[in-house]
C-alpha cells in the first residue's frame, strides 16, 4: 500500500475482557500498512496497552465523557467530542465495540464524514436480562443506530440470525465472523497452575477439585448462581473448592453472598494477568452466563481439556455440544447446574470423553481467517 490506512477503534471501557481483547488481537496483528488509533472512556490505557504485542505504533486517546452508563448530560458531551476527534483526524476506517460506543460514534462518525463505520456487536444488548420496556428501547437504539454504519459484524450465528428477525438492519449490511483464537501463551502445567492458585489463597493444597471460572463480575455473568451451587455441592460432597479469577461492578454483591451463605470454600482472586494460563488447575470451568456474544474463555478451556460446564444458551451451542464436549445447564437454574456438575464429578468415563472431545467446534475459530476478514473489511 502506498499510503497506510488509519483506523481508529473505539470502546467504551477499557476494563479488560473479550471486547477488549478482540481489540487487542486486531491491533497486534493488522501489520505495518495500518496506523492504529484506540480511543476509549472510563480506565486506562495501561489495561489494553499492557496486550499490546506489536512493533506497529498503536495510539491511545482517552474520551472525557464517553461513559458506560446512560447519563444524558455525558452522553451529549461525548457524541461532540466524537465528532471533534474524527473531524481532526480524518481516520479511514472507525470499528466501535459496545453498545454504547457502537450508537454515539457511528452518529458522530457520519457526521464528521467518515467513510468507512464498522461495528462488532459483541453479544446484543437486547439480550439481556431486561424488562419489557427496555428490550424495546434498546432494541429501537440498535436499528437506528444502525443507519450510520455500513457494516455490523456479529460474533456468532445466533446473533446474526436474531438481528435478521428483529430486524436490526438490512441483510448486505451484516456478516458473521466468529472471534479469533490462538494460544499466545503455553498452559501451566497440572500441578504448577494449582500451586499458584493454592498460593494466592494462602491455604495448603490437600487434593480438592477447583471448580471455577475465569470472568467479569457483571451481573450478566451469572455467578450467584455458581455461589448457590457452591453452598449445596458442599452439602453432598467433600473436597471441592470454588474459585473466581476475575473484578468488576458486581464483586462487593457476590462476596457478601459468599458470606450470607457461610460458603468457607469459595475465593475470589481478582484481577490476574493472563489467567487462563492456569485453566488446567480446574476439574471444572464454569460459564454461568444469561447473556453471551461468544466468549473467549470458553475457547480457552476447550484448549485446555478440562471439564466444562456452561449455560444453555444459543450462541453457546455454536462451541459447546451438550454431552460431547461438554454439559448445558438451563440459564438461572441452581439445581440444574448441580445437576450438570455433579454429571462431570460422578462418571469417570464420561469425563474422559468429554476432554477427549474438546477440538470438536474449534476450526471455526481460527485466528488467520479472522484476521484476514477484518482487513478485508478495512480496505475493500
Amino acid at each position: 500500500m502506498d499510503k497506510k490506512i488509519k483506523i481508529c477503534q473505539v470502546i467504551t471501557q477499557t476494563h479488560f475482557g473479550g471486547a477488549q481483547k478482540y481489540i487487542c488481537d486486531i491491533s497486534n496483528n493488522l501489520g505495518p500498512d495500518f496506523e492504529i488509533t484506540i480511543a476509549y472512556g472510563e480506565g486506562n490505557e495501561q489495561e489494553l496497552n499492557q496486550y499490546i504485542k506489536t512493533n506497529v505504533p498503536v495510539r491511545f486517546y482517552k474520551l472525557k465523557y464517553l461513559k458506560r452508563n446512560i447519563n444524558l448530560f455525558f452522553d451529549k458531551l461525548a457524541l461532540w467530542e466524537l465528532f471533534f476527534f474524527f473531524k481532526k483526524n480524518k481516520f479511514n476506517v472507525i470499528h466501535l465495540h459496545s453498545s454504547k460506543a457502537g450508537f454515539l460514534a457511528s452518529i458522530a462518525g457520519k457526521l464528521a464524514g467518515i467513510k468507512k463505520i464498522i461495528y462488532t456487536a459483541h453479544g446484543w444488548v437486547f439480550k439481556e436480562n431486561l424488562n419489557f420496556v427496555k428490550k424495546i428501547l434498546y432494541t429501537f437504539l440498535e436499528k437506528f443506530g444502525a443507519k450510520f454504519k455500513d457494516k455490523i459484524i456479529c460474533v456468532s450465528q445466533n446473533d446474526y440470525d436474531l438481528a435478521l428477525s428483529k430486524k436490526i438492519t438490512k441483510k448486505e449490511k451484516l456478516e458473521l465472523i466468529y472471534n479469533g483464537f490462538q494460544l499466545t501463551t503455553e498452559f501451566f502445567k497440572t500441578n504448577d497452575a494449582r500451586r499458584f492458585l493454592f498460593n494466592q489463597i494462602q491455604i495448603p493444597d490437600n487434593g480438592e477439585k477447583i471448580i471455577g471460572t475465569i470472568s467479569n463480575l457483571y451481573k450478566n455473568k451469572g455467578i450467584e448462581y455458581l455461589i448457590e451451587s457452591a453452598k449445596i455441592l458442599n452439602e453432598k460432597k467433600r473436597n471441592l473448592i470454588f474459585i473466581v479469577i476475575g473484578s468488576g461492578s458486581e464483586e462487593k454483591n457476590l462476596k457478601n453472598l459468599v458470606q450470607k451463605l457461610q460458603i468457607k470454600n469459595f475465593h475470589f482472586l481478582g484481577q490476574i494477568n493472563n489467567a487462563s494460563r492456569y485453566l488446567k488447575a480446574f476439574e471444572i470451568f464454569t460459564l454461568t452466563s444469561i447473556k453471551e456474544g461468544l466468549p473467549y474463555t470458553l475457547i480457552e478451556a476447550l484448549y485446555a481439556r478440562i471439564g466444562i460446564v456452561c449455560s444453555d444458551l444459543e450462541s453457546l451451542s455454536e462451541i459447546i455440544l451438550n454431552g460431547q464436549n461438554g454439559v448445558v445447564f438451563e440459564p438461572k437454574n441452581t439445581t440444574k447446574l448441580v445437576y450438570a456438575i455433579e454429571s462431570i464429578l460422578n462418571n469417570l468415563e464420561f469425563t474422559k470423553k468429554i476432554k477427549d472431545n474438546n477440538n470438536l467446534t474449534l476450526s471455526k475459530f481460527d485466528f488467520g481467517t479472522f484476521i484476514s476478514k477484518i482487513k478485508e473489511n478495512y480496505t475493500m
